[in-house]
């Protein structure tokens, strides 16, 4: 999966958008652009997801595996394009609204790794996420809470015996003044 930088403050935000040139930085520029947008909705979306929880443990989540230093509180862009992360996509949207999957962070899948609940958006700053026309997402993951993993399974890729399976997992939230890096 391809990473961008997590977003950083909006002084540096506008620094990097005024100076974009040419294609490849226009193009950077504008998903800065929205990202930055997203992040605003960051606050609302920790909010509610703080009021909703009862009790630290939940799950499972399907869980995305990345060395990142995304921080509660902050979006960065994500292209899913490994079949395990598309078919996430697929059952996530499948769901009900926020859609949330969690990011291991530290690299590492198993209990006691750290990582971060994200709501998926769509990086477009539209409503509606959409598969793209070659099978892969483009999506603003925004982190909401930190945790630790308890409990992780996989499950199998069904279009394909070959690919790698996607993990779940039960997770333990962090008080939220906690980051998972």
């Amino acid at each position: 999966c391809q990473l961008a930088r997590p977003k950083q403050s909006p002084a540096m935000e506008d620094a990097k958008l005024s100076s974009a040139g040419g294609s490849d930085d226009e193009s950077s520029g504008r998903r800065l652009a929205v990202v930055a947008a997203i992040s605003g909705l960051v606050g609302v979306a920790t909010g509610r997801w703080l009021e909703s929880v009862e009790s630290r443990r939940a799950g499972p989540y399907p869980l995305f595996i990345q060395s990142s230093d995304l921080s509660t509180g902050y979006c960065l862009t994500i292209k899913f394009f490994e079949p395990r992360y598309r078919w996430m996509c697929r059952q996530i949207l499948a769901g009900s609204k926020p859609y949330y999957f969690g990011f291991v962070t530290s690299g590492v899948v198993g209990p006691g790794s750290v990582g971060l609940l994200c709501e998926m958006l769509d990086i477009r700053g539209g409503t509606e996420l959409s598969e793209n026309f070659d099978g892969t997402f483009d999506v603003a993951a925004c982190a909401v809470s930190a945790f630790t993993l308890v409990e992780v399974f996989t499950e199998p890729v069904p279009s394909g015996p070959n690919f790698a399976p996607l993990n779940f997992g039960y997770v333990d939230f962090a008080p939220p003044s906690t980051t998972a890096r």
